[in-house]
């Protein structure tokens, strides 16, 4: 890497940092958004982008594009955070954003600030570079995804359709990383009966999902989270690791075969349902 783009990469860092940092410090406890979207649009409104704050209940909304046609590519989070729990158990106050050992610690700097200001940042950085780009990009923010989550994304997307529109592809910030940034791949959804992803599942080191292999305990055979319903595909996870084999052991010595990966991954988490439903099945009649 030439020693412009080590310049340009940390003043990147450091503006992601800082953007990350005033998020953090803002009490933003679900449905609440405490002015987080509000300074984000700023940002993107002076980068071109059109504004639309929705309201909807309590919940505070934000659509904000760039670009007249299609296909939209939307990148998706929320600015609201849990609570904080007793603060006598944390180091350092949870709404003042603390820098120790290279690691930031405060309330949603994980989930998922740092994505947020992550998102917010290359959406105006990628129309800074093209701003004739084909497309559309998106940026949708909600403050009810830690909660009820009834008028966040779900409003959003009916106020779009009611407006025409809709989102080609979508790309979610959250937390997902297992030991290294990129290591996991995910498609799909959480859990249909999403109050037994904590209570009754064996939850992954990612911090909000469940690995593919607790698919076999006894506890997801009862709920079958993961089968989807007719509106939404299941939930997958897998490590990229696994995905890279998967390509090379179907490559043929003659020529590249082509393979449709995401058919692939589904019928086989469509195969791991039915067996999993023919193990439940068993198990009531014993």
């Amino acid at each position: 890497m030439s020693k412009n783009m080590h310049t340009l990469a940390a003043t990147h860092d450091a503006e992601a940092l800082a953007l990350t940092c005033a998020l953090v410090a803002r009490p933003s406890v679900t449905p609440e958004d405490a002015g987080c979207q509000h300074m984000l649009a700023s940002l993107l409104r002076e980068a071109g982008f059109e504004i639309h704050s929705l309201q909807f209940g309590d919940t505070t909304n934000l659509y904000a594009t760039h670009g007249q046609s299609g296909p939209t590519l939307a990148l998706v989070g929320h600015t609201d955070v849990v609570p904080t729990g007793p603060l006598a158990q944390w180091t350092s106050p949870p709404f003042e954003p603390s820098l120790r050992d290279g690691k930031l610690y405060g309330r949603g700097a994980a989930d998922m600030k740092a994505g947020v200001a992550a998102a917010t940042l290359a959406l105006r950085d990628f129309v800074r570079a093209h701003p004739q780009h084909p497309g559309t990009v998106a940026l949708m923010l909600t403050s009810d995804e830690e909660g009820p989550a009834k008028h966040g994304v779900v409003k959003v997307m009916e106020w779009l359709a009611a407006r025409g529109e809709k989102l080609d592809y979508a790309l979610i910030g959250e937390p997902s990383s297992d030991a290294l940034l990129g290591d996991q791949i995910r498609v799909g959804r959480r859990p249909a009966r999403r109050r037994h992803e904590r209570d009754r599942l064996a939850p992954g080191r990612g911090p909000a999902g469940v690995r593919l292999a607790a698919l076999g305990s006894a506890a997801a055979v009862r709920c079958m989270w993961n089968c989807g319903s007719s509106a939404y595909r299941a939930t997958l996870r897998i490590p990229t690791k696994r995905v890279t084999r998967f390509i090379l052991q179907r490559r043929c010595s003659a020529r590249w075969q082509r393979i449709d990966l995401m058919k692939a991954m589904r019928f086989s988490l469509q195969r791991r349902c039915r067996c999993m439903t023919s193990k439940a099945a068993r198990a009531r009649t014993t």
